[in-house]
């Protein structure tokens, strides 16, 4: 269960890094 979420938390901050690099 950690490892999921730890890989969800690792997805959210790409995307926000993405989403910040777009701005």
């Amino acid at each position: 269960v950690q490892s999921s979420v730890r890989r969800t938390l690792k997805q959210h901050e790409l995307t926000r890094t993405l989403a910040t690099n777009e701005l």
